[in-house]
């Protein structure tokens, strides 16, 4: 065998994938007649069969290992893309802006100003799965630019900030750009995450109020971390709170409504916040509460919703007094349906 000529078996595959432009290349195209797991399984064993063949370890010779180790990468890269399409569907649209290829898939969410997408973003060979937030309209894009210049402040100002404490819960924003005249952010795809509302309806309205307790005193802290950056949030719904159901970690949404303060959180904040909590444990629009709530909590949040109260911190610290009262402290991992 010539020194520099590569392995029978890794040149051909070796060849097939640094040719490769999309993952059907490799992988072939979808049995689309067969149920998502069993199109799962199928990738999964094309993909451990190509592994085999592409994994260095094997080879002696520098040439093959090198080759194999280059293979390897793409192949990974490749396989992830495999696995977005096949559970999101084929994209239907592929854009590239900058050095980044945008394949666009399924849509997750709509509000009022935007659509969100998965999306699958490849930069000099490395892809990541991103949510592309697309303005509707002229209108929506003037508060989508509004949003990305807020983002890139949040993740800008120096550790000495009070915002840094609290940066994790933000938005990072990876790119914004226009397309079509109309605002694109580019955000990362929040794996596990799910809004306020989404739980909710998981539960067909009947969150269990201690499952619901710890989620609360996430959509307490969003007036408060608003308040740290100087700002009144003025869009505070259950679609704009995201929690992780296992760490209840949250992400807060809605930026671009926001607008600069200097004074005390606005009572239209704390209305608003009143009523994502009286959503968690009940009916805000019928003003009813679900059976398991206890009243003195259903005190504190209709206060809140409907008259504020002079000192959101402490009331803060007075609701967490109340869950550990009358709900315990004990933590509640929720499983989602």
């Amino acid at each position: 065998m010539n020194e520099h000529s590569l392995d029978s078996d890794l040149a051909l595959m070796h060849t097939e994938i640094m040719a490769a432009t999309r993952p059907q290349d490799v992988f072939g195209s979808p049995a689309k007649q067969l149920p998502l797991a069993q199109q799962e399984v199928a990738l999964r064993q094309r993909f451990q069969q190509l592994q085999h063949i592409v994994n260095p370890d094997q080879y002696t010779r520098v040439v093959d290992a090198n080759a194999a180790a280059d293979a390897r990468d793409t192949l990974l890269r490749l396989y992830e893309q495999a696995k977005g399409l096949l559970k999101h569907g084929t994209t239907t649209v592929q854009f590239t802006i900058r050095d980044t290829q945008y394949h666009v898939g399924e849509r997750v969410a709509r509000g009022e100003n935007s659509v969100m997408h998965r999306a699958i973003a490849t930069t000099h060979s490395t892809a990541e799965e991103v949510v592309l937030k697309i303005a509707t309209d002229a209108e929506a894009s003037l508060i989508l630019k509004k949003e990305s210049e807020y983002l890139r402040l949040f993740q800008a100002l120096p550790d000495q900030n009070p915002v840094a404490r609290v940066r994790r819960t933000l938005p990072k924003i990876i790119d914004s750009f226009d397309v079509d005249g109309r605002q694109v952010t580019v955000l990362p795809y929040w794996y596990g995450y799910k809004s306020v509302r989404e739980i909710v309806e998981n539960f067909d309205q009947q969150l269990p109020a201690g499952q619901a307790a710890w989620i609360a005193r996430r959509v307490l802290a969003l007036p408060l971390t608003a308040a740290l950056a100087g700002l009144q949030h003025n869009a505070i719904t259950p679609e704009h709170v995201l929690v992780h159901p296992i760490t209840h970690e949250p992400i807060y949404l809605g930026w671009g409504h926001a607008s600069p303060t200097k004074k005390a959180i606005s009572v239209a904040d704390m209305h608003m916040t009143g009523n994502t909590l009286w959503y968690l444990f009940g009916n805000p629009e019928t003003q009813t509460w679900n059976a398991d709530v206890p009243q003195p909590i259903a005190d504190l949040i209709e206060t809140l919703s409907v008259d504020g109260v002079p000192d959101l911190a402490q009331f803060f610290a007075d609701f967490t007094q109340m869950i550990y009262k009358h709900l315990g402290k004990k933590y509640r991992p929720l499983t989602l349906n």
